[in-house]
This record gives C-alpha cells, structure tokens and sequence, in this order.
C-alpha cells in the first residue's frame, strides 16, 4: 500500500510538472522558459525537477511523445490504405502530414535537438522522430525503384535530401521569415520529389548504347 502511494505521488508531481511546463511555454515560448522557472511553477525544488528530467530537452520530449505516437499512427494507416497510389504521391502525403505535426512540435524537436548537442548525446538524426520519417521515405523510394517507377538511386542519401528542409532550425527559420508552411513544403520537398529520376525506357537505352559505339 505503502509503495502505490509513493508511485502515486510520484506520477502526480511529473503530471503537475508537464501541465506547468506547458503553461510556460504557452505564454512566454519554449526558448524563453527555464528549468528554475519550471520548479517554481511547479512548487517543487530544481533537484526533485532534474532527477525526473535532466535537461528541458528531456521535457520537451515528454510533451510531444504522445503526439508523436498518434502521429506515426497516421503515417502507417495512410501507406497501408494508398498502396495502389504512384510513389511520388506516397511520399508528397508523407510530407504533407509532416508538417502539421512540425508546425506544432517545431518548438520542442528543436529544444531536444539543442540538448542533444549541449550534452553530447545521440544526434537530432537519430531520434525517434527523424529515424521514423527517415526510414518511412526510404522505404518508399525502395518501392518506387522496385516498382520502376523510379530509375535507380541512393534511397538512404535521397531520403535525407528530402527532408533537410524540415529539419526544425531551418524550418523555424523559414517560418519566421515569413514563408508559409505550403510555399516550404512546395518549394522543399516537393520540388526535390519531382526531381527524381523516372525510369530510363528501351529506346532510351538503345540510344546511350549506340552512342557508345559510335565512340
């Protein structure tokens, strides 16, 4: 009885401090809001605050892990449903239902991606988040080489590419300069989309061949 009261107890001091931590960043920004203010809000000490989180990272984190779990169910229900779409169709929707959940969590990717720098822990490229997006492009363009869709390429370099504009500094930068979340995602990923490679036909093979023997 005794240790489900301390569990008890413990579970409600972390929710007093996700609800506070989410009040602060509401009013004053995430960039704007520190540990100490955290505690404070919270009523609790700055060592009872960092043995449950290290670093406003860690916090962030906590915030949008159930969004990001809602929001990978999306993705996988969306490719499992539009397997009969062209690949470049796939992968523009992936994106598409990306940057909402950017536009929403910008904020907090980029404090986690600061506190993985500042503490020397795994890169932003290797979160859960970029790892899932990651792995979901190359998955596509896999498919869209298999299928001939696509003409042969890096799928792993490629999927990089594709996302680099989502990368939250950058995206964040873009916002704030004034560019809205269709002209990024226009002028971003979809143009790169559209770049790739299409399949090269017969007649077009026979016609590098017989240049080559003309050489």
């Amino acid at each position: 009885m005794h240790d489900n009261g301390k569990r008890k107890n413990t579970r409600e001091i972390s929710e007093n401090i996700i609800e506070n931590a989410k009040c602060l960043f509401r009013e004053h920004g995430v960039d704007q809001v520190s540990m100490h203010q955290i505690a404070q809000s919270a009523g609790i000490g700055q060592a009872s605050l960092y043995r449950r989180y290290a670093n406003k990272g860690d916090l962030c984190f906590e915030l949008i892990k159930e969004n990001f779990s809602c929001f990978t169910v999306d993705i996988r229900a969306y490719l499992a449903e539009s397997q009969e779409k062209p690949i470049r169709d796939r992968l523009e929707n992936v994106i598409r239902c990306a940057i909402p959940f950017l536009e929403k969590q910008g904020p907090f990717i980029e404090e986690i991606k600061k506190s993985h720098v500042e503490t020397g822990r795994k890169s932003f490229y290797q979160s859960p988040a970029y790892m899932f997006l990651h792995e979901t492009i190359r998955g596509l363009l896999v498919k869209g080489i298999e299928s001939g869709e696509l003409a042969p390429l890096d799928p792993v370099l490629a999927a990089h590419m594709v996302l680099g504009v989502l990368a939250p500094e950058l995206y964040l930068h873009l916002r704030d300069s004034g560019h809205s979340p269709e002209d990024i995602f226009r002028e971003g990923p979809v143009r790169f989309i559209h770049s790739l490679p299409g399949p090269v036909s017969k007649e077009g093979s026979k016609g590098k061949e017989a240049e080559k023997a003309d050489d």
